[in-house]
């Protein structure tokens, strides 16, 4: 796990005061299970200001864009839009180039929006830097959501099996 490359990113989104939630792996690692990831899966607000200083937080981390497209367009709804009707996208993956393994998944259309998940979001320390992750509550939620196998290991190793 990359957990010393995940501090300058949410030093930058705080700096620019990016409204984020960290949710997926990293938020399970951070409630208390060690578990293998790679990639952060972060749920922006959408307003056209926020999306835009995420995008512009990881370019001057030098993040550029997974598939062929100008990141910027994630700042758009209608961008957005198009991306998930023509290339059936989920997220938008931001790579540093130095570190192809190490990518920033943004949300395009959140299965929780985050104005939800802000309301019961804490703040974890995370190499010195405070991160803003969904609730515990929430993630099981998100987890059991989407109901693949490895998101009901995480529910089972966090407790939240009924």
């Amino acid at each position: 796990m990359c957990v010393n490359l995940y501090p300058r990113v949410f030093a930058q989104f705080n700096r620019r005061k990016v409204r984020y939630v960290v949710v997926g792996g990293l938020a399970v690692v951070l409630h208390g299970h060690a578990r293998l990831t790679m990639d952060v899966d972060v749920i922006v607000a959408l307003d056209h200001e926020n999306a835009r200083a995420a995008i512009e937080s990881l370019l001057e981390l030098g993040f550029s864009s997974r598939i062929p497209e100008d990141p910027l367009g994630f700042a758009s709804a209608q961008r957005r839009s198009q991306w998930i009707d023509e290339k059936h996208m989920m997220v938008l993956t931001m790579i540093d180039p130095s570190n192809p393994f190490f990518a920033i998944d943004l949300f395009i259309d959140p299965p929780i929006a985050y104005e939800e998940l802000a309301k019961e979001a804490e703040v974890k320390l995370l190499g010195g830097v405070e991160v803003a992750v969904c609730s515990l509550e929430d993630l099981l939620r998100m987890k059991r959501l989407s109901g693949r196998s490895e998101d009901m290991a995480d529910i089972e190793a966090l407790g939240g099996l009924d």
